[in-house]
């Protein structure tokens, strides 16, 4: 019986012996398996494919869509002449025909929410007109950085905003609007107006991004908050510091000398118009008279941190509240050099302050060239 046993005993040893070895070559093979799939998934690519409506493809024998691929390329912007940007294949109807569903260009969407506009647009088909825009898109994209880029500009004959009350607003003759992620521009042949639009669109994607920069917006409207919103009167803007004496034609038409000594005497009127290049006084004084009425009121406005009148007011007041104190000072730094800027405003230490401040962010943060 012993022996029975003891023969049983090595029987069932190398019977589990024999299966621990399964076993075990089992367990190496799904470890081998294992590693084997992880290296397979490194390597899988996913079958959907994301298609980028804005991508622009090249088109070498149409020169505008030449010029828009050239833009791209570059720059990164795709630039439109028409609201829809795409089309994405969804699947084949009963009848057996295509179903696409199309990308066009929402403007009315912010980054918080919807403004509840309806948009309809004239589009812009002339190529010649094209290329007039193309010149001012491509001038804007060069004196900045992307930063101040919008990811889609929809360049038009024309368009109109409706909101839900049925007010119709037309935006034509190179107007335009900045939104949450695209630039809309109206068509005009004005060559002068033309000229001007590339600094136009800066200066108010510069107000419309600059917010994000709260530490740096706080600390400019803090050097002139004891002035903002109060008139001219009321911060002693009254006297000249010097009176301002020269010659001019009377009612009668006689030549004889005049003299100012109050800010609200003509031509000055209590206001900061002649600081402007479109000031009516140009068409009739001489360029250095026009200096002098100019460093005049320079003298009277640059002590309170003021580079302007209110951008709002249409009388002339000071800048009514921060944000039009803001826009009203980028767009006297965007006017000129730093250079000459100093030469103008650097007796006025307010000013100079307000300027160091938003001289950084324009030069770093948004590659603007002063």
């Amino acid at each position: 019986n012993k022996l029975i046993h003891r023969k049983h005993l090595e029987e069932c040893l190398v019977y589990h012996k024999g299966s621990v070895n399964v076993l075990s070559l089992l367990l190496l093979l799904m470890m081998i398996s294992g590693l084997w799939c992880c290296q397979k998934e490194d390597s899988i690519t996913p079958e959907l494919k994301l298609e980028d409506l804005y991508a622009v493809k090249n088109n070498a024998s149409d020169p505008v869509q030449q010029r828009v691929y050239d833009i791209y390329d570059h720059y990164k912007v795709t630039v439109v002449f028409n609201d829809t940007v795409g089309k994405v294949f969804v699947k084949t109807d009963v009848y057996g025909d295509s179903v696409f569903t199309y990308e066009r260009i929402d403007p009315a969407y912010s980054f918080t929410g919807y403004n509840n506009l309806d948009y309809e647009y004239s589009f812009l088909t002339d190529p010649a007109a094209q290329n007039q825009l193309l010149d001012v898109v491509e001038e804007y994209l060069g004196s900045c950085n992307k930063n101040l880029y919008p990811q889609v500009i929809l360049l038009t004959n024309s368009y109109s905003k409706t909101d839900q009350r049925g007010t119709t607003d037309v935006i034509a003759d190179g107007k335009f609007d900045v939104t949450y992620r695209s630039l809309l521009l109206s068509y005009t042949p004005d060559e002068e107006v033309l000229e001007s639009l590339a600094n136009e669109i800066m200066k108010t994607f510069i107000i419309q991004r600059i917010a994000d920069y709260s530490t740096e917006v706080q600390s400019f409207h803090r050097v002139s908050k004891d002035f903002i919103g109060k008139s001219w009167g009321v911060l002693g803007v009254s006297n000249l510091k010097e009176p301002v004496t020269y010659m001019e034609y009377n009612y009668w038409g006689n030549y004889e000398e005049v003299s100012i000594t109050k800010f609200s005497n003509a031509p000055l009127y209590s206001s900061c118009s002649c600081l402007q290049d479109d000031w009516w006084g140009l068409r009739k004084y001489d360029a250095e008279l026009v200096e002098v009425f100019r460093n005049a009121v320079r003298q009277l406005i640059g002590p309170l941190g003021f580079v302007m009148q209110s951008a709002k007011d249409p009388v002339g007041a000071p800048p009514l509240d921060n944000a039009d104190d803001l826009q009203v000072f980028v767009t006297e730094m965007l006017r000129f050099s730093r250079a000459r800027f100093e030469a103008l405003w650097g007796d006025y230490p307010l000013v100079m302050q307000k300027y160091d401040i938003l001289y950084d962010l324009l030069t770093n943060e948004f590659g603007v060239e002063l």
